[in-house]
């Protein structure tokens, strides 16, 4: 490192700046994998109101894409971010270990919405994340959905963003796993849902379905602490 390089990057530290490498962050890598695996179709499994698929979008990802966002005010927004790109389908609908219908906590902020109630820790470092509603969905398992989304040739990438039942999403689609290479999900050091497993368990979890993690990055914190809550996991299968 130079050192006018490294006066910049002390500048940015003392102002409280963290400078980090692009190759060195998950949307880099994500598109590195993608590449690298020939991933043909996206699953983005609560896909909110667009945001991970604008980001896939906008560091190279061409092929197809399908997003499930069950609650009706971010998928009517999701359903625009779509119209702008080609193959990019959505459903509203959440998906889960059962077929059937269900009602959902909606959060103030929607990004924290989930089947599970929300618990008092996540609430204290965002209080947006708190309930403020309910909404009734529709639920599927991704099996029961696999044939209309996806081709048998397909090498998939599943993103799962669920808020704490990412590994319902995961029981409902035992069969799709085999088509899968890649697997992307949230998974939580402290217990910000009721029930939900968290990050040694669903580690474990995909390790017995030949997932092993490959990158971690850092996501939702209490600033107030500097807890880490959450962190974002990017799994591979071995030899794919």
């Amino acid at each position: 490192m130079s050192n006018a390089v490294a006066l910049v990057k002390l500048g940015f530290a003392r102002a409280g700046v963290s400078l980090t490498r692009i190759s060195n962050t998950l949307p880099y890598r994500r598109q590195q994998f993608l590449r690298e695996l020939g991933v043909t179709a996206v699953l983005d499994i609560g896909a909110n109101s667009g945001q991970y698929a604008s980001e896939l979008r906008k560091h190279g990802y061409k092929g197809r894409l399908v997003s499930f966002e069950p609650l009706a005010k971010p998928f009517k927004i999701l359903v625009e971010c779509a119209a702008k790109h080609q193959n990019h389908r959505c459903l509203q609908i959440a998906l889960g270990s059962v077929d059937g219908n269900a009602e959902i906590n909606v959060s103030e902020n929607i990004v924290s919405s989930s089947l599970l109630a929300v618990r008092d820790e996540s609430v204290t470092a965002c209080h947006a994340s708190r309930r403020v509603g309910t909404e009734t969905i529709e639920v599927r398992r991704l099996d029961t959905v696999r044939a209309d989304v996806l081709r048998p040739a397909d090498r998939v990438h599943l993103k799962i963003d669920t808020q704490g039942t990412e590994r319902e999403v995961l029981l409902g689609g035992a069969e799709t796993l085999q088509q899968v290479v890649s697997i992307e999900l949230e998974l939580s050091f402290a217990p910000l849902y009721d029930n939900q497993p968290l990050f040694t368990e669903m580690c474990q979890f995909l390790e017995e379905r030949a997932f092993r993690c490959v990158w971690l990055e850092r996501g939702f914190t209490n600033e107030r602490t500097g807890h880490t809550l959450q962190v974002d996991g990017f799994f591979l299968r071995p030899g794919s």
